[in-house]
């Protein structure tokens, strides 16, 4: 179990939010994820002392490994680490939030432009001085995008040609478009908003305290649906729980506090003696 909950957690990464790269550097988080997991298969291997376990690990380990030990993989990695450093200084510029929403606030928006002159011209320095080939061309690509696309990127520039406005509606539809390239990328934003784009409307008026009213009434949102949740809902212990218990066994298992074989025929059978005994008691 322990090393199936590793596998999830590998097989689940998605990468980082943004807005595609270079904001997002997905294949850069699996190798990170990869050599996290190589690691506590590793400490895991130490522990265990059945031979089935040590196959299957063996087995894995194999597999990771033609990512982790790839010399081609693990130096495309430290460039890409080394490029992402300089991104996520401009993502710091932008204001742009690891998770949540970015700020409508024009204030925020000039600050922000600020911001970027400055790093801009840190670069500038920078770019002089006697460094790698992959930061060179990576800060010469930001520099240079920055410059050409001041205009389209803020909305306080000095010709002000993209003003923004209050209305309601273009801010809705401007947090739900924001919301889908986040998740699915430019390239695929049109089609998504075109295909789910109602039902996204739907969901996003769940915040609004005066729609819910409407149609719910005085019941909360959980409280309503909970009416159907709990007709399908099966007694016994949630995934949440198990997954939480397969942690902690992990943990306890790396850490020499608990055997790797807990379920032997001598404990079981005290566990069926204390349960009879309760239920005789009761």
């Amino acid at each position: 179990m322990s090393i199936k909950r590793i596998l999830e957690v590998l097989f689940n990464s998605n990468g980082s939010s943004g807005y595609s790269f270079p904001f997002s550097l997905k294949p850069l988080n699996f190798y990170y994820v990869c050599k996290e997991a190589e690691n506590k298969i590793q400490n895991l291997y130490l522990r265990v002392h059945e031979s089935s376990s040590k196959e299957i690990i063996d087995e894995i380990m194999g597999l990771i490994k033609k990512v982790t030990d790839n010399e081609n993989i693990k130096d495309l990695a430290n460039k890409l680490s080394d490029i992402n450093r300089l991104f996520q200084k401009l993502r710091f510029s932008f204001n742009i939030p690891e998770k949540g929403k970015l700020s409508d606030k024009l204030s925020e928006d000039s600050q922000a432009q600020n911001n970027c002159k400055i790093l801009i011209g840190e670069m500038e320095v920078y770019i002089h001085e006697n460094i790698a080939d992959h930061i060179f061309q990576a800060i010469k690509l930001i520099i240079g995008r920055c410059k050409e696309r001041e205009n389209m990127l803020f909305a306080n520039n000095n010709d002000q040609t993209v003003p923004r406005t209050n209305n309601g509606i273009e801010q809705f539809f401007r947090k739900i478009r924001r919301n889908v390239r986040k998740r699915y990328g430019n390239m695929a934003t049109g089609k998504v908003l075109s295909e789910k784009g109602t039902l996204m409307a739907l969901y996003q008026n769940m915040g609004n305290q005066k729609y819910i009213a409407t149609v719910f009434g005085t019941e909360s949102i959980t409280a309503y649906f909970n009416k159907y949740r709990n007709q399908l809902r099966k007694k016994g212990i949630s995934k949440k729980k198990i997954v939480e218990l397969v942690e902690r066994g992990m943990e306890m298992l790396l850490n020499d506090t608990i055997s790797d074989t807990p379920y032997t025929e001598e404990v079981m059978n005290m566990a069926y003696l204390s349960i009879k005994n309760n239920k005789n008691i009761g």
